[in-house]
Parts: structure tokens; C-alpha cells; sequence
């Protein structure tokens, strides 16, 4: 989708008046910035669901996946597209979410998990494939799947894996 292209400014009888080009541009940014694209979603091999909602999808990204009760037992891993990906960093938390992986071209991506807080310097980051429960961390590879483990010790998930990005 193209950028907003700016119209205005608006005043009482004076131009511009109303604009074709002008509403069309609104409507586009209204459908993306309402995720007019809709969910997808996967269901457990053992139960439940993972929904994904990309809620912003131009130039800055927002993914957020819901489970509800998923859990995928020992099946093998189950994968969820990301509608529009990534195309360069993103950063990411999740809650009681974990082992996952985020896919680019299949193959699972590093993150640089926060690990530590430091006074006066860098923070403490561990670079890993694989997520686990409440991560806060970053990628800077442009993912285009989410993917959910097989075998997952846990007897059920619920929680939310939040992405932000470019």
C-alpha cells in the first residue's frame, strides 16, 4: 500500500474541497491500520487453537498470536504464516508461549534474548533459536513464519506472542 499522500489543509469553503484521492488514500490507511486481511489460524495437534492477527501490515508491522488452549503434542511442527512479513528487525515478547521459532525461507531465525540489565553499559543478550516463555527479544532478520514445536512438554498453552517490526 502506498503512504498517505497529505491533501489538506481543510477549511470551510475554501479549497480543497472534498477529494477523491483524498478519501481513497483515508480508506487505504483505514484498511490496514484494521487488519482488513483477517486471522489465520491452526489448531493443536493435541487441542486447541493459534490465531494469528496481523493487526498493522504497511512499512511498520504488528503480529499478535492468540492461543487458546494450544497445545501440539507430538506431532511435528506446526507452522503459521505471517501475512505480510518482515522485512528487516522486529521485536517481540511472549507470554507462557514457548518453544517456538521464527522462520525465514524454513530456516529458524536467531533472536537476542535479553538476559540481563546492566548499569552504565550494553544490556546482556543471548543469541537462540528458539523461544521460550515471557522472552523479551529481538530479530534482525525479517521472519515470515511462526512456527510451534512438536512434542511440547506443557499440557496446554494459552497466552499471546507479540511482534513488532519493520
Amino acid at each position: 500500500m502506498p503512504a498517505y499522500t497529505p491533501t489538506g489543509p481543510f477549511g470551510n469553503n475554501v479549497p480543497p474541497g472534498l477529494s477523491n484521492t483524498f478519501f481513497n488514500n483515508l480508506e487505504s490507511w483505514i484498511q490496514q491500520a484494521e487488519a482488513d486481511i483477517g486471522s489465520s489460524a491452526i489448531s493443536g495437534s493435541t487441542s486447541g487453537t493459534a490465531t494469528l492477527y496481523q493487526v498493522f501490515q504497511g512499512v511498520f508491522k504488528l503480529v499478535i498470536v492468540q492461543l487458546n488452549n494450544f497445545r501440539n503434542g507430538s506431532a511435528p511442527a506446526q507452522n503459521i504464516a505471517i501475512p505480510v512479513p518482515f522485512t528487516t528487525t522486529c521485536r517481540g515478547w511472549n507470554s507462557s508461549i514457548g518453544p517456538v521459532q521464527l522462520l525465514k525461507a524454513s530456516s529458524a531465525q536467531t533472536v537476542q534474548q535479553l538476559i540481563g540489565f546492566n548499569t552504565g553499559a550494553d544490556n546482556s543478550v543471548s543469541g537462540q533459536t528458539t523461544l521460550h516463555a515471557n522472552w523479551l527479544w529481538h530479530c534482525d532478520s525479517g521472519p515470515d513464519t511462526i512456527s510451534f514445536t512438536g512434542s511440547q512438554p506443557a499440557p496446554a498453552w494459552g497466552g499471546q506472542l507479540v511482534i513488532i517490526g519493520i
